[in-house]
């Protein structure tokens, strides 16, 4: 999907309230330069999408945002989720199926029938970076001094 400025910055700021609405982050788009460094560990989760549109979205976030994630969903500090490891790892693929809930409207419109698949999570090294940073729509954020990459791959 390559995407038009206007489109862009609509589905940056749907990712924004996003996470701002489920997890209480605050992430700002930045550019593939301004990103803050790379976090290890680190998760890849993948939706896919069939119906009206096809292709997949996909997220790579630092474990600790995640963390943080997951003790605000919880009501607790973020600390409190180390050794917790199925709930941040829920928490990441909450993260990107309330993302998909958000955007995939924006995309493709109300009206037309979407399936997606329960998010997929790996490991994510620096491999997956790279690749996900190699995208020409990529979606860069700052998400309170944490690298997040999302990249939507949808076509008609």
């Amino acid at each position: 999907m390559i995407m038009d400025t206007d489109d862009k910055e609509m589905l940056e700021q749907i990712v924004c309230d996003a996470l701002e609405d489920l997890a209480f982050l605050l992430a700002e788009p930045v550019g593939k330069d301004d990103l803050p460094g790379w976090p290890v560990p680190a998760y890849r989760v993948a939706v896919e999408v069939k119906g009206a549109a096809e292709g997949e979205i996909l997220m790579v976030v630092g474990r600790g945002s995640v963390q943080e994630m997951a003790g605000n969903m919880m009501g607790v500090d973020g600390a409190e989720m180390e050794g917790r490891e199925a709930y941040v790892e829920d928490a990441a693929k909450e993260m990107l199926n309330t993302i998909c809930g958000h955007l995939l409207p924006a995309i493709v419109g109300k009206e037309k029938e979407l399936e997606r698949t329960v998010p997929a999570l790996d490991q994510a090294g620096a491999e997956a970076w790279e690749r996900m940073l190699a995208y020409p729509d990529i979606m860069c954020f700052d998400v309170e001094g944490s690298p997040l990459l999302v990249v939507v791959d949808i076509g008609d």
